[in-house]
Order: structure tokens, then sequence, then C-alpha cells
């Protein structure tokens, strides 16, 4: 006899071997889970267009290998953690339309070697546009549009 399985995105750091997590564009609300940092294995983590709202996990800055980092068009508050910008895999940083506030850390680009996009309109981020911008040797697309940097 087959049962459905019933997802719970909560319990999502079990997946040790994931490599994608696409959840897009749902109903899912709640928080990212803290334990989503087990999934050390993850190279595209694709949240985006969902009821999610609170503080980026610091335990994201575990995936290591991570490449692709989208959770646009949410409720994401406080500051982008400066761990992210220690993912050296990451090539899509991508996390338009939330409530994120705050500065961008002065040494963002320092361990990006591979990032070509960074994404962060519409949010409300303020102060100086790194200079270390110019270290991201890669970079094609950076947008910054509607935040409240000077």
């Amino acid at each position: 006899m087959n049962y459905p399985v019933i997802f719970h995105p909560s319990s999502i750091g079990t997946c040790g071997k994931l490599q994608i997590l696409a959840l897009s564009t749902n109903q899912f609300n709640g928080f990212i889970p803290r334990n989503i940092g087990n999934l050390t294995q993850l190279k595209g983590v694709y949240l985006g267009v969902n009821n999610i709202e609170g503080e980026i996990p610091k335990e994201i800055g575990n995936l290591y290998s991570l490449e692709i980092l989208s959770a646009s068009t949410m409720s994401l508050t406080g500051q982008i953690p400066a761990f992210i910008f220690n993912i050296s895999f990451l090539t899509i940083v991508s996390l338009t339309n939330n409530s994120l506030s705050g500065r961008l850390p002065d040494y963002m680009c320092h361990h990006l070697p591979k990032l070509k996009g960074l994404y962060l309109a519409k949010n409300q981020l303020s102060g100086n546009i790194p200079s270390s911008i110019g270290k991201c040797c890669n970079l094609q697309s950076l947008i910054l549009s509607i935040s409240q940097f000077t």
C-alpha cells in the first residue's frame, strides 16, 4: 500500500544529499528553518514568492557549495548576514523585494570570485555601496534600485 508523503519544510535538514531546493511560488509561510544549514551539499536554493518571513538564518553560512541563493518577493527582514558574502561558490544572490535593512559589509566581494549577479532591489538597505564591489571581477548584473543607498 502506498501512503502519501507529507513534506514539512522544517524537516528539510534531514535530506543530507540534497543539491537543489526549489520551493518557489507556493503558499509556504513561517520562517526559513535553521536546519537548512545541515544541507551542506546544496548548490541551489530557490524560495522566492512565498509567505516566508523573518531573518535569513546564520546557518546558511554552512552551505559552502551554494551557487545560487534566490529568496525574492517574500517578507524577509533584518540585515543580510555577512556570512553569505563568504560563500565563495556563489554566482547569483537574489534577495529583491523583501524588507531587508542595514548596510552591506565593506568586504562583501573579497570572497566572491564567481559572483555574476547581485539582485538586492526593493529593500530598505542603506549606506554606501561598498568599494569592494570592484573585487567581484565576474559581476555582470548589479541591481540595487529602489532602496536607500547613498
